[in-house]
């Protein structure tokens, strides 16, 4: 069943565009709310909201959904499908279809303006059978009001009741992340998108809206800075052919910066020098016993060892792992609110510090880079120097 629903190579053998997708959020551009938790498109009137489609108005100065009692109510609901394995939605709109034996009702999703999936005026049109291939094109135009819809069904109750369409050149999203900018990359609802992609995540907002993308922190609202991300969502999330909400995507890595609050990650800027310093004693000879390790951003290293000092040079590879580590979500977060190590020993001790353009952080790392815990950031960033 998954292979099948993604059968259209990630929603654009199908209908998902990144390019698209940003033009979107050039659109709403001018008026987009950055700093906090969710994004949405700022309004002063329905004017605002034009570019969201016919279903938004401007409502508390911000472009949402209208309300039933402004839209309508959409019909009158009917008997929906048994709710399959995973994220389900359960019960539907419109009519009913008798299915097979084995095969299960299969919905069809209405899309309105602005590349939005009504996931709540879901329709029961047809039938999934799993292992048999898909009947129809994912795009169905309904020919007595020519609404579109997506579907996974692999047999339509009524084939000439409909015919195939052309999806909008935007990557698709439920109705419910419409005043997000941008909106994540799903047409499953809220409740399921959260559960499938993690919402109050590094990419994702509490409500599911993506956070925006940055190069460095003056993409970022004063309350946020560019977090580097290892691994970025690269899948895309929509309905089976039986209901349930599937996520997919290639399966490589790639690193992704987002804006995130400084209260929860810490301080921004760019860092202008990292160092490590060691002292071990008692001590015969003063400053005899002390070691230090100073990177600048070109990889230049500065070494002074029990009072001998040489330099170095971190490679290219290095030198972008260690920017990783300090412009990630923990390193200054953790020099900030204070470093979680294991107990040390009382023989030596550790510094790091941190130097950011308009404040210095600076902790204890003895217990880190010592005795534990494993994996711990501070051993981490330290691993990079431990050959010089």
């Amino acid at each position: 069943m998954f292979h099948r629903t993604f059968r259209y190579g990630w929603w654009r053998a199908g209908f998902a565009t990144v390019a698209a997708a940003a033009a979107l959020a050039g659109a709403c551009a001018s008026k987009t709310q950055t700093s906090g938790e969710t994004h949405f498109v700022e309004c002063d009137s329905d004017a605002d909201c034009a570019s969201l489609g016919a279903d938004y108005s401007c409502q508390e100065k911000e472009c949402q959904v209208r309300s039933q009692t402004d839209a309508g109510t959409g019909g009158t609901p009917g008997a929906g499908g048994s709710p399959g394995a995973g994220s389900t939605q359960s019960g539907g709109a419109g009519g009913g279809s008798d299915c097979s034996p084995g095969c299960v009702p299969s919905y069809g999703y209405p899309v309105v303006s602005g590349g939005c999936v009504d996931v709540e005026k879901k329709e029961i049109i047809g039938c999934y059978c799993e292992g048999s291939p898909l009947a129809t094109n994912l795009c169905q135009a309904r020919k007595s009001d020519g609404t579109a819809w997506v579907t996974n069904a692999t047999t339509l109750a009524d084939p000439t009741a409909f015919e195939d369409c052309a999806l909008p050149p935007i990557e698709l999203h439920a109705c419910e992340f419409s005043s997000c900018a941008p909106p994540p990359p799903s047409w499953c609802n809220r409740d399921d998108t959260c559960k499938s992609l993690g919402c109050g995540s590094f990419e994702y907002d509490l409500n599911g809206c993506k956070r925006p993308e940055c190069t460095g922190d003056a993409d970022c609202s004063t309350t946020d800075r560019c977090v580097y991300v290892t691994c970025r969502n690269s899948g895309s999330c929509a309905y089976a052919g039986d209901g349930t909400c599937q996520c997919g995507g290639p399966a490589s890595c790639v690193a992704g910066r987002f804006c995130n609050s400084t209260t929860d990650y810490g301080p921004r800027g760019e860092w202008t020098a990292l160092e490590f310093i060691s002292a071990s004693g008692p001590c015969p000879t003063p400053g005899g016993c002390t070691s230090t390790w100073r990177l600048t951003p070109d990889g230049k290293v500065a070494i002074s060892k029990e009072g001998t000092p040489s330099t170095a040079t971190l490679d290219a590879t290095a030198l972008g792992s260690i920017r990783a580590l300090i412009d990630g979500p923990e390193f200054r977060r953790d020099l900030r609110d204070g470093l979680q190590c294991d107990q040390p020993p009382t023989d030596i001790s550790w510094q790091v510090k941190l130097e950011l353009p308009t404040e210095t952080l600076q902790r204890d790392a003895t217990g880190c880079l010592t005795t534990g815990p494993d994996g711990n950031i501070a051993r981490q960033v330290f691993d990079y120097f431990k050959n010089f």
